[in-house]
């Protein structure tokens, strides 16, 4: 049997590190995709489709995996993932702001050492918080309610300069 752990690293890299949407096409036909706040990705097309939306909105996009542990037809990877936020992301406008955050994958591969499933799980909001939509700790309900707007007004005027900068190129 093929080593699975260096198999499921070099899905993720080409995939998340490089941009390459080819590399979703090695998965099984019948590939299915778990995403938290995302619909479930059917199929190779539905995991392109993933990581194109996800290199859009950050297109440094980086996938470092610090662990991975390899068992019968499964694989478990610990990583973090970078990027900065240059396009819509949970329809917010883009911000320009880093991100950084944890992930858990969970791969199982099919006999031919496809891979079958994905189970995705991290912490969007951790991803909102460093993006500046979520109010900090510890504010109050005024301090909440003044973020909202501030948060409110900063959204709207990011997505106005997106439109006219939209429009400049078209």
């Amino acid at each position: 049997m093929q080593d699975l752990g260096q198999r499921a690293r070099w899905i993720t890299d080409q995939l998340f590190n490089l941009g390459n949407l080819d590399a979703a096409r090695t998965c099984a036909p019948d590939f299915l995709g778990h995403l938290p706040d995302y619909p479930d990705a059917h199929g190779p097309d539905g995991l392109a489709e993933f990581v194109r939306g996800l290199r859009t909105s950050f297109p440094d996009f980086g996938h470092k995996v610090h662990v991975s542990v390899w068992e019968g037809d499964q694989v478990f990877l610990r990583s973090s993932l970078t990027g900065t936020q240059r396009g819509e992301f949970l329809g917010i406008p883009p911000t320009n702001l880093p991100v950084l955050m944890s992930e858990m994958l969970w791969l199982r591969f099919d006999a031919d050492g496809r891979l079958a499933e994905l189970w995705r799980e991290t912490n969007p909001v951790a991803a909102l918080d460093q993006i500046g939509v979520v109010p900090p700790d510890g504010v109050g309900p005024a301090g909440r309610f003044g973020h909202t707007l501030k948060t409110v007004a900063r959204l709207a005027a990011l997505t106005a300069r997106q439109q006219l900068a939209q429009r400049r190129s078209a």
